[in-house]
């Protein structure tokens, strides 16, 4: 991920290498090298429903993760986890309808 592409936020350019130079991992190849890791223990785990993240998505974990590859396979692991167990709680709702009664209220 070499750019930060949001619709909501807007990004300063060198807002990414500053997060990865926070977080130890602006050398050459380090970001690449923690995502090929996270990477590869998600396709070990027999238990996650689903194993295709994004590459985008993992370095987004590990940097909520303070760039710690262990701390983001944990997080990693009680969400898919959490989704299993919980899968109500993720599955796509439409706000509309939901605040729908609230709205004719107001």
């Amino acid at each position: 991920m070499e750019s930060l592409s949001d619709r909501i936020l807007r990004f300063r350019p060198d807002t990414l290498l500053e997060v990865r130079k926070e977080l130890n991992l602006d050398k050459p190849g380090r970001m690449n090298e923690a995502i090929d890791i996270l990477e590869d223990w998600v396709q070990k785990q027999p238990h996650f429903a689903k194993k295709d993240f994004p590459r985008e998505y993992l370095e987004r974990f590990i940097v909520i993760s303070k760039g710690l590859v262990e701390r983001a396979k944990e997080k990693l692991d009680k969400l898919c986890t959490f989704k299993t167990l919980m899968p109500e709680f993720f599955s796509p709702i439409d706000v509309k309808k939901e605040l729908e009664p609230i709205h004719q209220i107001m």
